[in-house]
Order: C-alpha cells, then sequence, then structure tokens
C-alpha cells in the first residue's frame, strides 16, 4: 500500500497512511469501538474532514511509535534511513531536537494538507462531512470488497 500512496499527490507526506485501510475497514463494523467512532469526535455520525485528517495522522503516528513513548524517533519514522523520508523527518520537527511529536505532525498535516487526498477523495458528494457509507466506499475503491 505504501507504494500506490507515494503518488505525487502524497509525495511530501512522511506519514503515508498505512493505515487508512484500518480506519476505514473498522467502519464496517459496528462492534464498539470501531475506528470511525473514535475519529468522531463529536458524535454526530459524520466526519468533518478536520476529524478525519486529525484521526489518519494520529493513528499513522501511533503505527509508527514502536516503543509507544508519544515520540517519533527517525529511526521509528525512516528505519531504512531514506534520504526522502529524512527530509520529510525534518520538515516535520519544527523544533529541530531530533524528533517529532504528534503535535508537530498535526500542525504539518493542517498546514500542508498531506491528508487532503484521502479525505477529498473519501467525500464522494463534497458536502464536507464524510459519513460511514462513503467511508466504506472509499476502502472498497481502494483495497477491493469489503470482507
Amino acid at each position: 500500500m505504501i507504494g500506490t500512496i507515494r503518488n505525487t499527490t502524497m509525495r511530501h507526506s512522511i506519514f503515508l497512511i498505512p493505515v487508512a485501510g484500518l480506519f476505514f475497514t473498522a467502519c464496517q463494523t459496528t462492534t464498539p469501538p470501531d475506528q470511525f467512532s473514535k475519529a468522531d469526535l463529536n458524535t454526530d455520525g459524520k466526519l468533518s474532514h478536520e476529524e478525519a485528517r486529525e484521526y489518519l495522522v494520529a493513528s499513522n503516528f501511533a503505527s509508527l511509535d514502536t516503543n509507544k513513548d508519544n515520540i517519533l524517533t527517525k529511526k521509528e519514522a525512516n528505519p531504512a534511513n531514506d534520504a526522502k523520508l529524512a527530509k520529510l523527518f525534518a520538515q516535520r520537527d519544527t523544533n529541530k531536537d531530533g524528533k517529532v511529536t504528534l503535535e508537530e505532525a498535526q500542525a504539518y498535516a493542517r498546514k500542508k494538507g498531506t491528508q487532503d487526498p484521502i479525505v477529498n477523495d473519501a467525500d464522494t458528494n463534497n458536502d464536507g462531512f464524510i459519513t460511514r457509507a462513503e467511508a466504506q466506499a472509499y476502502l472498497g475503491s481502494k483495497e477491493g470488497p469489503i470482507r
């Protein structure tokens, strides 16, 4: 999945959203707390673009944070020491301490719109919200039929 997300619209994202499938996969279940419900902070049954973006970044951040200390090190974010990913990491490390916090990742995503292609694609009726049905349809279009 990472290879397909590293396209021109997502090229500037160190948080490449390998968890987008997890986010939308859980939308098909009613077992609380599913991922859609976790993302729906105001519990209105739909996700604003901001709710979706914040959740996607937080979920991906958590998947990369292997020691679960709420800080991403260069090694966690870029275990292969890829030069492009190192540059992207540095862009997110706004205080230049060699680590990226969730707050830094969220701020970068808001400023640069790194999650906008995913969020906009999922919002098929362009009303500014993603319903559970839209989330399921998005996943189906990216990963095949929901099983």
